[in-house]
């Protein structure tokens, strides 16, 4: 699918979506199917909707195809969206992983994410950022560190405070 064309399928997918609540078998169907939406050879659009949609039927089944949107910066922000705030361990160990090698904007976006999401397992290497040269990721780690406030998280932004008075 490409913007401009008739939308009715995805409207039909949408109400599929919102049928499907409470009916575990149905929304497993129709998550497999988003899922295929993600393939390489899609278009961005079609990726866009099938993380719209993910982000309210997804389940650990998508992370795996999500992971791999995390690889490529076009795709880390729908990918991050995909994710959203769902409790899933899967997730947020795609998140950090994917961590090291994303850059510029969508490094921010996992960054952002690991935060909305509150993964404790990310403090460590949020601490690590918020030390980047990069003022933009450091800023980022800090409010993520931030949104995490658990007391991992509360001793490292103390600690940065003290290295920040210091200079």
């Amino acid at each position: 699918w490409e913007s401009g064309q008739n939308v009715e399928p995805l409207r039909q997918i949408e109400q599929l979506a919102r049928e499907s609540a409470g009916k575990r078998a149905e929304r497993a169907e129709l998550e497999a199917a988003l899922i295929q939406l993600l393939a390489p050879a899609a278009t961005f659009e079609a990726k866009r909707f099938a993380c719209q949609q993910l982000a309210v039927v997804g389940s650990d089944a998508s992370v795996p195809a999500l992971a791999q949107l995390l690889q490529d910066n076009e795709t880390i922000g729908i990918a991050c969206l995909a994710f959203g705030n769902r409790p899933s361990a899967k997730a947020d160990k795609a998140l950090r992983d994917a961590l090291p090698a994303a850059r510029d904007m969508g490094r921010r976006q996992i960054i952002s994410t690991l935060g909305n999401r509150r993964d404790p397992k990310a403090v460590k290497p949020l601490t690590k950022l918020a030390r980047d040269a990069d003022a933009a990721v450091a800023e980022a780690a800090i409010r993520a560190l931030g949104k995490i406030a658990n007391e991992s998280a509360a001793k490292e932004i103390a600690a940065l405070r003290k290295e920040a008075n210091r200079s």
